[in-house]
Order: C-alpha cells, then sequence, then structure tokens
C-alpha cells in the first residue's frame, strides 16, 4: 500500500516510496485522476449545483413569510391607504428628528420681517411703550433688521394655543424668521414632556415651510411666586435647552437675562411690580439676549460707516477736529477717545459723554445731537441710522438713548439694558421723513445720558451716520 516516506529510515529508497504515494492520486503529467476528489472526500456531502431560484428554504422561513400579509390580494383602496399612511409617518419622522444640516447657520437669510411669536410678554406687555417692548428693539441690536418686525403676542396662551391655533397663520406671513418665547402659561398645566413636545411640533412647521426657528427660554417669575412654579421653570428650561442643542436650534438664554442667580426668581430692576411681566429694562435685556443669538447665527453684512461724505451726518467718524455734536440739554464731560482693544469700532473714534454724579442729589441728563443734512432730505424719503454703542465706568442707574431730534420731539432708541463695560455693534433704526421735520426742523440725530443721583457713568457712540434710502434708490434692499 502505497505510503509516505518515514523519517529516520527507508535510507536509500525515499525516491521510490513517494513516487508510489502521489500516483496514486496522479497521472504521469501531474494532473489529478478522475474521481479522487469528490464531495465525499471534502465533508461537503450535502453541496449541489442548484441555481438561486430552486434553492429550498428552512421550514421555519416558511412558516414566517406564510403569516405575512399578501399585499397581492388586497383591493387598490387599501393599497393606497397603506401607501399613505407610510409616507405621513416618514415625513413627521424626518421633520421631528431633523439633523443639524437641515437648518444650519449657514443656511439661515433672515429676511426683513423677523415674526415673534409668543405670550403677553411678546405682546410688550408693562412696557411704557410698544417701543421699549423687547420685540421692537431685538432687529436693530441684531444689525440683521430694520423694518417693522412682525409681533404674534396672544395674552394668557400657552404653548398648546400657539401650536394648535397661531403658528399657521404666523407662517403664512412668509416671515423672515420665527422666535419663539413661551411657556409662562404653561406652568401648572402641561408636563415637561408636553412643553417639549409642542416645541418639537411647532419647529417641524417651521422647518416645512422653510422658516428659522429660534426658541427662548422661559422668562422666570418675580420673587413672591411659588417655589413650585420657580422650579418648574428651570425644568422647562433646562429640557428646552438640551432638546434645542441636540436637534441645532438657536437659543436664547432669557431666563438668564432676567434671572438674580442667588434666588431663581427675577431680578427686582427687571420685574414691571406684578412678579410676571418685565419692565422697560428687563424687555431691554430680553432684546440683547435674542439678538446676540440672531446675530451669532445669521449672515451679516460689514458695517457701512467706514467714510465721511456719503451720509447725513457731518462727523460720522467722530473726527476730534469737527465740532458737530451741539449741546441740547445737560453739561456733561465729552471727549473723543480713541478705539481701545477688545472695541468693534473698526474706523474713528468714540464720542464720549458722562458725568461723576456721586456728590449731586438729583437726576442728571445730558443730550448731544449731530443734525442731518436738511438738503438731502424731503418729506416721505426712507432714512436709516447705523450706529455703536457702549456703557463704561457706570455705577446705579445709567441710562441711554438714541433719538431721532426735531424740537422738543424726540423718538427713542431705548438702550437701557446695555451691560457695562460692553461694546455693541449692528444698531439699526428706521425713519420715515415728516413734512414737520422739513418745516420745524432741523432734524438730528441726538445722544441721551441719564444718571442718577450718587451714580456716575459715561456712554459712548461711534461710527454713525444716516443714509437716504429713497434718494439712493435702496429702499428695496432695506
Amino acid at each position: 500500500m502505497a505510503r509516505l516516506p518515514i523519517p529516520g529510515s527507508d535510507d536509500g529508497r525515499w525516491g521510490q516510496i513517494l513516487n508510489d504515494f502521489l500516483a496514486v492520486a496522479h497521472k504521469t503529467d501531474g494532473s489529478i485522476r478522475d474521481g479522487q476528489i469528490t464531495k465525499q472526500s471534502l465533508g461537503l456531502e450535502n453541496v449541489d449545483n442548484t441555481g438561486d431560484a430552486n434553492k429550498p428554504i428552512s421550514a421555519a422561513t416558511q412558516t414566517a413569510l406564510d403569516s405575512k400579509l399578501n399585499t397581492n390580494a388586497l383591493d387598490a383602496q387599501t393599497k393606497q391607504h397603506i401607501e399613505d399612511t407610510e409616507s405621513e409617518t416618514s415625513q413627521a419622522l424626518r421633520s421631528t428628528f431633523a439633523t443639524v444640516a437641515d437648518v444650519s447657520s449657514a443656511s439661515y437669510s433672515v429676511g426683513k420681517n423677523i415674526a415673534f411669536l409668543g405670550d403677553s410678554i411678546t405682546n410688550g406687555s408693562s412696557a411704557s411703550s410698544a417701543n421699549y417692548a423687547f420685540v421692537t428693539s431685538v432687529g436693530r441690536i441684531a444689525g440683521t433688521e430694520i423694518a417693522s418686525p412682525l409681533r404674534y403676542g396672544y395674552p394668557g396662551e400657552r404653548s398648546d394655543h400657539l401650536l394648535n391655533d397661531r403658528i399657521d397663520g404666523v407662517l403664512a406671513a412668509k416671515p423672515g424668521a420665527l422666535v419663539v418665547m413661551c411657556g409662562t402659561n404653561d406652568v401648572a398645566v402641561h408636563s415637561v414632556a408636553q412643553f417639549i413636545s409642542n416645541h418639537a411640533a411647532m419647529r417641524a412647521k417651521a422647518v416645512a415651510a422653510g422658516v428659522p426657528y429660534f426658541v427662548c427660554l422661559v422668562p422666570p417669575r418675580g420673587s413672591t411666586a411659588s417655589e413650585t412654579t420657580r422650579d418648574t421653570i428651570t425644568s422647562y428650561n433646562l429640557a428646552l435647552s438640551r432638546w434645542a442643542y441636540e436637534n441645532g436650534v438657536p437659543c436664547a438664554d432669557t431666563f438668564g437675562a432676567l434671572v438674580d442667580p442667588s434666588e431663581g426668581y427675577m431680578r427686582a430692576e427687571f420685574d414691571s411690580g406684578d412678579n410676571t411681566h418685565p419692565n422697560n429694562s428687563g424687555h431691554n435685556a430680553i432684546a440683547l439676549a435674542i439678538a446676540k443669538v440672531i446675530a451669532e447665527n445669521t449672515k451679516r453684512a460689514p458695517w457701512p460707516v467706514m467714510t465721511k461724505g456719503y451720509g447725513l451726518l457731518p462727523n460720522p467718524l467722530n473726527d476730534s477736529g469737527v465740532g458737530s455734536w451741539s449741546a441740547i440739554a445737560g453739561v456733561p464731560s465729552a471727549s473723543y477717545d480713541a478705539p481701545v482693544e477688545g472695541d468693534d469700532l473698526t474706523a474713528g473714534n468714540w464720542y464720549r459723554m458722562g458725568k461723576d454724579n456721586t456728590g449731586s442729589g438729583s437726576t442728571f441728563t445730558a443730550v448731544r445731537a449731530q443734525t442731518v443734512d436738511a438738503s438731502k432730505i424731503n418729506a416721505g424719503d426712507e432714512l436709516v441710522v447705523y450706529f455703536k454703542v457702549k456703557r463704561i465706568d457706570t455705577v446705579g442707574e445709567t441710562g441711554v438713548k438714541v433719538q431721532w431730534m426735531r424740537g422738543s420731539s424726540a423718538t427713542s432708541i431705548p438702550l437701557d439694558g446695555l451691560r457695562n463695560n460692553a461694546p455693541y455693534s449692528g444698531f439699526i433704526s428706521s425713519y420715515t421723513v415728516q413734512q414737520a421735520d422739513i418745516d420745524s426742523g432741523p432734524l438730528r440725530l441726538g445722544l441721551a445720558v441719564t444718571i442718577g443721583a450718587g451714580n456716575h457713568g459715561s456712554a459712548y457712540i461711534g461710527q454713525l451716520d444716516v443714509f437716504n434710502l429713497t434718494t439712493r434708490q435702496l429702499t428695496n434692499y432695506y
């Protein structure tokens, strides 16, 4: 019987023994003899060359398939219903779990009209006038908006009211963006899960309409609110901020803008007195918080005030050699100051106006103004003003306003909520020239500073100018 050579023995016979062994399975030319390699020899007795279409399946698989619905046996109406349901479910899932890429900041293009949807705070409750309500201030602070905002504030309404009764009408107006702030009236009515679900549903509608969706944290209540109310608002905000982060939704910290961190209630200086609605300063603090998020998540044009002569003010860059700021009221300390590191002033100087009022028992007010070139305006012209401001070394109550002025009348752009030592660029405001501005002018742009008794502070303004959109044929761009 053919075998392999044995090491240590078979001396002189290795070649013959090996040849006899190989000859069993090989021909003389080295090829394999027929019938030597079979399925049995390889341990593959159950393998065959059956085509894919004829291969059998296991009994378990056949049993599972037999239990499935035979759609071929369904009538046409039932088939269509199934297809419609699958389509609706897929769309709902895509809307609810939209990726960050769906609403990335690069895709935002906030137009002229930013819509604000919410409750009585959005409606402007407890602001002394609409001009002081946060909705009025957000766009011009953000530097992206000068047209009148779309205000949709409904006193007493909750997130479910906004979802079911309001948002469709708001989106039908085709706003450039939608800012939603609610929750004050949801407390004691909705669970955290329901509150977040309502926001998610509103956001899904906005995404479907192609409108960027911004969310605001629930504002704090005043100190007389119960601990349960305070804690519920905190829970809402913890969940809302996380939901916004995970879904790529820009979120404005309108809670932190108003809260006293030592207690969790609204700061007394922002409370109108009803423990729910903010006063003028509180509204401005909300505006600053929202404007910051809008500015961070929208495209912004370069600041236009870089040269003299194109606009309507005599000294837009505050050249210290030009006596352009005329005295209207008060005798403040004033100077032209160069920008310092960290300022957002890219050209010219700051014009500073302040007062050390620590030794006084009365409020100090000062107003200075630059005069608009009357030869370049007519009644009905649309004007736009750009300016940058900051507040420095402020102790106690110090109010800052930029005003359109004509005689004793003034339309204020209130900036009472400015944080100390922080420059703010992007303030924009529009104005339509009145006939009285021509007849009883001159029309002026003024800076007003009010410093409380025993306090001190300074306000700075720079890179400011007024442009006539009508004569420059630029109204369509604003």
